[in-house]
């Protein structure tokens, strides 16, 4: 646990996490998560379907499902670190809400989030076994007028949980590469560190565009995953120096496009 007295000491930096929707494709299910600031908007997350039926929504019992999902005013993010964050089985789950990390006045009213996460399900209606790809973009990347040449994506954490059911928390975690060489285990390495209190080396962004990017194969009928995901600034990280202009904005892109399933 890092003592919060060591975070403060940081000039407080911070970001408006913005998500927005991209030019529709021709694809059997396409999820836009639009991370918006406080004065820009909501969160979206929109499905389309083809020939294949999958359903998103934000609980198991898909009492929600739906093919579109809002939520307003997403507050701006400080820099945090790592062993601050809750456990993970407060995180994911969908008992908590995108305001699980959220920083709070006396009157608990919402000033701004450590911590930006969103659990979702995709699960098949179907009676079609299904396949689909899954990445998680940059669309755009707008660093202001910031005199301090700080990239924001160079300190922000993803991770990313993928699990069946709710006892489960299995998550890979990924962040930019790092500019400063590190020697593990006699090798030299431009992965970052989680954190300055956990060594475990990240997964390098997939490119300049995407930060992470997989296929989910045979999505058998009556299957449901949980997915949720975990964003953060992480204070702790060599390249965190200076302060980002206000105007400063990240938009984050996941699409998923589904299809039928082939052997």
């Amino acid at each position: 646990m890092v003592d919060l007295a060591y975070v403060k000491k940081r000039k407080r930096k911070k970001i408006t996490i913005l998500v927005s929707s991209i030019s529709a494709v021709v694809v059997a299910v396409f999820v836009i998560l639009s991370f918006l600031g406080r004065n820009l908007g909501s969160f979206t997350v929109n499905l389309n379907r083809s020939n294949v039926s999958l359903a998103l929504s934000e609980k198991s019992n898909l009492e929600d499902s739906t093919s579109f999902l809002r939520i307003a005013d997403i507050p701006t993010m400080d820099t945090y670190t790592y062993g601050m964050i809750d456990k993970d089985s407060e995180v994911d789950s969908e008992a908590t809400d995108y305001l699980k990390g959220a920083q709070r006045n006396i009157k608990g009213e919402v000033t701004s989030l450590n911590y930006l996460k969103y659990t979702f399900f995709i699960t098949n209606t179907g009676t079609t076994s299904a396949t689909y790809d899954f990445s998680l973009n940059f669309l755009d990347n707008e660093d202001g007028s910031n005199v301090d040449n700080q990239a924001i994506k160079d300190i922000m954490r993803v991770k990313l949980y993928s699990n069946t059911d709710s006892d489960s928390h299995n998550a890979a975690i990924y962040a930019n590469k790092g500019k400063n060489v590190k020697v593990v285990d006699g090798q030299e390495t431009f992965n970052e560190y989680v954190s300055d209190t956990n060594k475990q080396l990240c997964t390098n962004f997939a490119d300049e565009d995407t930060v992470l990017k997989f296929k989910y194969e045979n999505f058998k009928s009556g299957e449901q995953i949980r997915y949720t995901v975990l964003i953060w600034l992480e204070g702790s990280d060599p390249e965190c120096t200076g302060t980002p202009a206000s105007d400063t904005k990240i938009r984050l892109g996941i699409d998923i496009n589904a299809y039928e399933y082939q052997e």
